[in-house]
């Protein structure tokens, strides 16, 4: 049976919707100021190749997060969303390293899969060049060493026995 509703936590009632009686709506794209499953509200957005990524404010613990999901036009589509599967729990295996954001949960809400992800404060390179306009050797030297240092453990972590039956 169709009824009708309104989508009071991502867009702020602006949109109305036609649900039917056991089937999740489609996924949705997030606007600043909504509330992410009536609990992270949306700070920024950032839009990449394949996903959306929202830095959120926890209300419950008032943390920061990354919450990567996949675009919205791609959730239809089975082999991107089990890619972006897979890629989280490659990711969440990892644990923690200094030079790697920590994947800490994948959960899905409504239907949408999301992957959140420990929040790191401050900019990337391009925007300390856009300040800068150039890196000191020194510098240039210790973000080499700290990316080949996250690289080097992602390609030689080991992957714990409960881990590889989970997968």
């Amino acid at each position: 049976r169709w009824g009708t509703g309104y989508c009071t936590e991502a867009c702020g009632g602006l949109w109305r919707l036609r649900l039917w009686r056991g089937v999740v709506p489609p996924a949705m794209e997030y606007q600043i100021g909504a509330k992410l499953d009536n609990q992270y509200v949306i700070l920024e957005k950032h839009h990449g190749g394949m996903s959306t990524v929202y830095v959120v404010s926890d209300e419950f613990s008032n943390k920061r997060f990354a919450v990567k999901t996949i675009r919205e036009d791609l959730t239809a589509d089975a082999q991107a969303v089990s890619r972006f599967a897979e890629e989280s729990r490659t990711w969440m295996r990892l644990g923690r390293h200094p030079h790697i954001v920590e994947a800490i949960i994948f959960r899905e809400i409504h239907g949408q899969p999301f992957l959140f992800l420990e929040y790191v404060n401050g900019g990337d390179i391009q925007r300390l060049l856009d300040v800068e306009k150039r890196l000191f050797p020194p510098q240039l030297v210790e973000f080499g060493l700290e990316a080949a240092s996250g690289m080097q453990y992602v390609h030689t972590v080991q992957i714990s026995a409960s881990q590889q039956q989970d997968a």
